[in-house]
C-alpha cells in the first residue's frame, strides 16, 4: 500500500523536483523553503537531502531570480541521472495500491490512477493526501470554515514606502473604500504600478494576488485561485480542475457565485503578460468580480480588453502613472550633483526603475541582464549629454 513513509525524504525531494520540471510553473517551489512547504517537512531536512542528492549527482544547484524577490535565490533541478532514477521511482510508486473512499464505499486502485483524484494530479500531492493506512478520502467534506483573512499571494513584492505617489495612493485608497468593481493601474514598465498596488492594499479583507508571467499556464493560475477559494470555504473550483482546466465561462460562473458577499479583493499584476491560453481566464475573473460585487485591481502596460464596455457601465476606474516629479526623483538620486541629476532626470523622464538603476550602478548584479543593459545605455547617454 502507498503511505506517507513509502519513500525516504531524499526520494520524495527527487520525485517532487522531477514532477515540477514537467510543468513550466513558478520556480519558487524549487527553492528549499518551497520544497519544504510542498512536502510538509522542515527546511533543514530539505537542506540535508539536496546536499546528498547533489553529491550523488542526481540534483544540480543554480541561482535564479524568484518572482516577487529582489535578490536571486538558490534553486534546484534534476540531472539526467536524477531523471533516470526518478522515473524508476515513478514506475515503482505508481504500482502501489491506494484505497479510494467515496460515497459508494471503498475500492483499491493503483497510485498512478489515484493521482488524478488530487490537485495538482501528482504523486507528490498524493503522498500528502493519503493517510497512514493508504486511504484517500474522496467524500466531499462539509464546507471548510473560511479563514478570518484568507490571503494567497503569488509574486507580490513586500510593501514599501512610496516616493512621490501621494496623489495616486489616495486615488487607490479612495477606490478601495468606495469605487467601482475594477481598477486599472496603467503605465510603462518600471513606472511603479506593482509598488503602488502592494503599498495600498489593506489586510482587513480576503485577498488574492497573482503576478502574471508569459509562461503561466491556465492550470497553474486556476490551482492558485482554487486554493484561495478553499481557504474561503469554497471548494468547487478545486474539484472542477482535478482533471483539467474547465472552460473559462464555467470558471467565471463558479467564481462569481463564490465571491458574492465575500468582501474580497483580487489583484492581477502585469496582466498584459498573459499568453493566449491564460488571457480568457483573466477575463473570467473580471467578469466574476463585476457580477459578484468583489474588487479587482489590475496593473498593466495596456488598457484592459473590455475597457470601453466597463467604462460605459461605470464598472471601471483608471489610474495612469507617469514619471516622478523632480522632488521625488531627487529623493532617489540623493547623492547626485545638480548637473548630473538634471541629465539623469531628462534621460529617465522620472521613471522610478530607471532612476533606481542609475542610483545602484555600483551593485548592478542585483538586476536582470535586461536591466543592466538599460543601465549601460542610460549611463552612456548621460556621459554623452
Amino acid at each position: 500500500m502507498l503511505g506517507p513513509d513509502t519513500l525516504t525524504v531524499n526520494e520524495r525531494v527527487l520525485l517532487h523536483l522531477r514532477e515540477s520540471a514537467r510543468d513550466a510553473a513558478d520556480p519558487y517551489p524549487l527553492t528549499q523553503p518551497g520544497i519544504a512547504e510542498t512536502l510538509g517537512i522542515r527546511v533543514n531536512h530539505v537542506s540535508r537531502a539536496v546536499k546528498q542528492l547533489i553529491r550523488q549527482r542526481l540534483v544540480s544547484e543554480g541561482v535564479s531570480r524568484i518572482r516577487g524577490e529582489v535578490r536571486k535565490r538558490k534553486v534546484y533541478g534534476v540531472t539526467p541521472d536524477g531523471h533516470a532514477l526518478a522515473q524508476k521511482l515513478v514506475q515503482e510508486v505508481s504500482q502501489r495500491r491506494v484505497v479510494a473512499v467515496d460515497a459508494s464505499g471503498e475500492r483499491e486502485v493503483a497510485a498512478g490512477e489515484a493521482r488524478r483524484f488530487v490537485a495538482p494530479p501528482t504523486l507528490t500531492r498524493l503522498f500528502s493526501a493519503v493517510d497512514s493506512d493508504g486511504k484517500l478520502d474522496l467524500r466531499k467534506p462539509a464546507a471548510a470554515p473560511a479563514r478570518e483573512h484568507a490571503h494567497r499571494e503569488e509574486g507580490r513584492p513586500p510593501p514599501k514606502v512610496l516616493v512621490g505617489r501621494e496623489k495616486e495612493a489616495n486615488a487607490f485608497r479612495s477606490w478601495l473604500a468606495d469605487g467601482p468593481p475594477v481598477l486599472a493601474i496603467l503605465g510603462p514598465r518600471g513606472i511603479g504600478k506593482t509598488a503602488l498596488a502592494s503599498a495600498c492594499l489593506d489586510d482587513e479583507r480576503p485577498r488574492f494576488w497573482w503576478s502574471v508571467r508569459e509562461t503561466d499556464t491556465p492550470y497553474a493560475f486556476l490551482e492558485g485561485l482554487a486554493a484561495w477559494l478553499a481557504d474561503l470555504g469554497k471548494g468547487d473550483l478545486r474539484t472542477k480542475i482535478a482533471k483539467e482546466p474547465p472552460d473559462w465561462r464555467e470558471v467565471a460562473r463558479v467564481l462569481a457565485r463564490d465571491l458574492r458577499s465575500s468582501g474580497a479583493i483580487l489583484v492581477l499584476d502585469e496582466a498584459h503578460a498573459a499568453n493566449g491560453n491564460l488571457a480568457p481566464y483573466l477575463d473570467a475573473v473580471t467578469e466574476a468580480v463585476v457580477a459578484s460585487g468583489a474588487r479587482l485591481a489590475v496593473t498593466s502596460e495596456e488598457a484592459l480588453p473590455r475597457r470601453a464596455a466597463l467604462l460605459a457601465d461605470r464598472m471601471l476606474r483608471e489610474i495612469r502613472l507617469g514619471g516622478l516629479d523632480r522632488a521625488a526623483a531627487k529623493a532617489i538620486l540623493a547623492g547626485a550633483e545638480a548637473s548630473e541629476f538634471e541629465k539623469a532626470y531628462r534621460l529617465t523622464k522620472g521613471n522610478p526603475l530607471s532612476l533606481k538603476l542609475m542610483a545602484a550602478e555600483e551593485t548592478p548584479g542585483e538586476f536582470t541582464p535586461e536591466e543592466r543593459a538599460l543601465l549601460k545605455v542610460l549611463k552612456m547617454r548621460q556621459d554623452e549629454g
